[in-house]
């Protein structure tokens, strides 16, 4: 998938020129380890419905395939999936109401009519039932049926004297009576009826008519008797009558979701899957008290049970299989940083903390406490790659993580660094993030702990720590961290103490000659106390992401000398959240916020594009978090609810030509570009026919570029053999290919 973003620039001369910005190769990551709902298709695939999509996963091959929404789903948090076959389809429901039908081709199909129902406030998808050649659809909206054409039928908003758009979490079907359950109790309604639409033909169960409570989790049928289960137990009704066959449960032995296969009731509580007959006789299956179990689903005469942040399992009478498809563990992108691989790092958060994230080479390694257990904790929220290879993870409570090599980590706290833990517990270490100067010393900020402890540390080449606390910094609330081009150390307040500046003159162990400041919105023209991300770009300049738009230092290094610089607020996106800023190979500054990506030029004057979920498959609009890959050119951007990659032609130039150009031939009706690669920095590119005519003329800074087959005039070229001959503009260098045209 590719995505053109441009804004049409007009110079003082009154000539337009196109500033354009190529995005391609769009990519989707999302956690798929939260699943909610399971089915087996006629082929005895397992589909699974997640929080991050959709997967299905053959026990045969052991191969799984991911859905999300590229070229797939509308949706991706899902919440229900079953396996209707008549028309050998899936059907997938989301929590905001659509549904996905996914054919026997693998063709999807959306239905949006109860996601675009305004009336509703609440559109999630609880539950499907398929009856001859009709679809129940059951949500926190009711119940509505469709056909197999997807058009609706009736829209079943009141079930009895239930309160109207009671949430429906569950059908079924028995002598020819519709059955649901609520959180207000259970309702049933004639199938015969002439309109399920009427109020007056559903009729309503509560305890004073025999259930253990009004709130139901579980709905099935077993060997032509009804099951209804709460929390405190399971109620079976036959010929008119409820008669509890499991009852007082308490505690962490509540029942959380029940389901049937042919012979058995099986239903989880939070550590146990049990197996149950139509008696109440149970026997406890699976016990794991380090997986708790969120849920089940049952096809056929399979059972699967669902972990808690860990994947699914499939229960056969021979075994259970785990499936964990290789996603992040998160679908929150917190922080993200790029190592001098290529791989990317992402930090999670420290309230809901999913540990760490490196994806290299299209494979996720998740660190978390259950796969890594020497990384502490999993409340990491910041992240930061260092040119010697090394990683840096900052925790909420204890210190920070080195990671060498890729998996090998080591946590330093008080017993093996300067860091220092707060004033209420001297062992809970809070950091920041990490910097590295131009010496390979590592810089870290030291959160919420108090004088006289460090505002922050550093751990030399030599492997000595050294911590800083200067009289000018009063509050030690300082996460994010960068060095500029004159080893002065920059760090920004989220708690609204604004930017601090430091540097200790190339002598980490004399403090008494070290320059400290702080500038606020009181002492400089910084447009808020509140920063969220710092950087700095190709030429020294510091970029500060604020709560109110961006500000930055275009001339950093007076305060190396104890100068307060001057800062300059920049008057696009000033009524924009900042939530991060990163800097691409060209200098052009990528800014996410809550309303999505936006792409400015080096001085940030101009908007190049804008990258958001109406013109893009961007997963979120709150993004949080931004990365580059110079050596690449792909960009990730981080939200709450997954990550998106995305190809640039932002990519960091050659030191010298090695040009290719493809395809080869190129056939601009069919192909609609050419990429040309290969490129020294400020490169002047110009194709010519083979008597030296000018055809086009392209600039670049980037590695690699486009042409889209067109001459100046805008005409397509005709068939033939051109030359590309390119030259840098900063050194002269030059280099010389053919390519071929072929108009088809």
């Amino acid at each position: 998938m590719k995505v053109i973003i441009f804004v049409l620039l007009v110079t003082l001369s009154a000539v337009i020129s196109s500033a354009q910005i190529r995005l391609d190769n769009w990519k989707t990551h999302t956690s798929m380890y939260t699943v909610r709902s399971a089915t087996l298709d006629g082929k005895g695939n397992v589909w699974a419905a997640t929080s991050g999509g959709v997967f299905r996963y053959n026990d045969s091959t052991k191969e799984t395939i991911q859905y999300r929404n590229i070229d797939a789903l509308l949706s991706l948090n899902t919440t229900v999936i079953n396996y209707n076959p008549v028309n050998k389809s899936i059907y997938v429901g989301a929590d905001d109401g659509v549904i996905e039908v996914i054919d026997s081709q693998l063709q999807f199909r959306h239905i949006t009519d109860i996601r675009n129902q305004t009336t509703l406030s609440r559109r999630r998808i609880n539950d499907f039932l398929f009856l001859e050649d009709k679809i129940y659809v059951a949500g926190d909206f009711g119940i509505i049926d469709y056909n197999f054409d997807d058009a609706p039928g009736d829209d079943i908003r009141q079930l009895g004297t239930f309160q109207q758009n009671t949430p429906v979490l569950k059908l079924a079907t028995l002598n020819d009576t519709l059955w649901a359950i609520t959180p207000l109790g259970l309702a049933c309604a004639p199938l015969s009826a002439p309109s399920l639409r009427n109020s007056q033909v559903w009729r309503n169960f509560t305890v004073v008519d025999g259930l253990l409570e009004n709130s139901c989790v579980g709905l099935c049928v077993l060997k032509g008797k009804l099951y209804i289960a709460h929390q405190s137990g399971v109620v079976r009704y036959e010929n008119g009558t409820f008669t509890s066959i499991l009852s007082g449960l308490t505690s962490i032995s509540t029942i959380v979701s029940m389901q049937a296969t042919e012979d058995s009731l099986y239903y989880v509580d939070d550590f146990t899957l049990f197996s149950m007959d139509e008696n109440g006789s149970r026997t406890g299956i699976e016990v794991n008290f380090s997986n708790k179990l969120t849920g089940v689903s049952t096809s056929k005469n399979t059972v699967f049970p669902f972990y808690e942040l860990n994947g699914m399992g499939v229960v056969t009478k021979e075994k259970i299989t785990t499936i964990r498809p290789n996603t992040p563990y998160s679908n929150l992108f917190l922080s993200l940083s790029i190592d001098t691989r290529g791989g990317l790092w992402c930090a999670t958060s420290y309230l809901y903390g999913g540990g760490f994230t490196h994806y290299s080479k299209g494979k996720f390694n998740n660190f978390t406490t259950t796969t890594y257990p020497n990384i502490k904790s999993n409340g990491y929220f910041k992240i930061s790659s260092m040119p010697d290879g090394t990683t840096w993870a900052g925790n909420w409570g204890t210190g920070i993580a080195k990671i060498e090599i890729d998996t090998f980590v080591t946590v330093y706290n008080t017993f093996n660094s300067a860091l220092t833990g707060i004033s209420a517990d001297t062992n809970f270490v809070l950091s920041g993030e990490a910097a590295a100067d131009r010496k390979g010393n590592i810089w870290i900020t030291n959160y919420k702990n108090t004088n006289p402890g460090p505002v922050i540390v550093v751990k030399s080449i030599e492997d000595e720590w050294y911590g800083y606390t200067g009289s000018a910094i009063d509050k030690h609330s300082f996460t994010s961290l960068v060095v500029d081009n004159s080893n002065t150390k920059w760090l920004g307040s989220p708690d609204g103490d604004g930017l601090a500046f430091f540097y200790e003159k190339a002598t980490l162990t004399d403090q008494s000659d070290d320059i400290w400041g702080r500038l606020t919105s009181s002492n400089s023209s910084l447009s808020s106390n509140i920063i969220n991300a710092l950087a700095i770009d190709k030429n020294g300049a510091l970029w500060i992401a604020t709560s109110e738009g961006i500000c930055v230092i275009f001339a950093p290094s007076g305060a190396q000398r104890g100068i307060n610089p001057s800062i300059q607020k920049l008057s696009s996106l000033s009524t924009e959240v900042i939530n991060d800023i990163t800097v691409d190979a060209l200098n052009q500054k990528w800014v996410a916020t809550n309303t999505g990506v936006y792409i400015l030029n080096e001085d940030g004057i101009s908007a190049l594009g804008t990258i958001n979920m109406k013109n893009s498959p961007l997963v979120s609009d709150q993004v949080k978090s931004v990365a580059i890959d110079d050596a690449s050119g792909i960009a990730y951007l981080g939200t709450s609810d997954g990550l998106t990659e995305v190809r640039t032609l932002s990519v960091r130039p050659r030191d010298e030509y090695a040009i290719e150009c493809f395809p080869q031939p190129f056939n601009p009706l069919k192909d609609g570009e050419m990429v040309i690669e290969g490129l020294a920095a400020e490169s002047s590119i110009r194709i010519l026919t083979l008597d030296g005519l000018l055809v086009r003329a392209i600039e670049t800074k980037s590695r690699k570029t486009i042409w889209d087959g067109r001459n100046e005039s805008g005409e397509l070229t005709q068939t033939g053999v051109y030359l590309v001959r390119v030259s840098s503009m900063l050194d002269n260098t030059s280099s010389v290919s053919k390519i071929a045209v072929v108009r088809q």
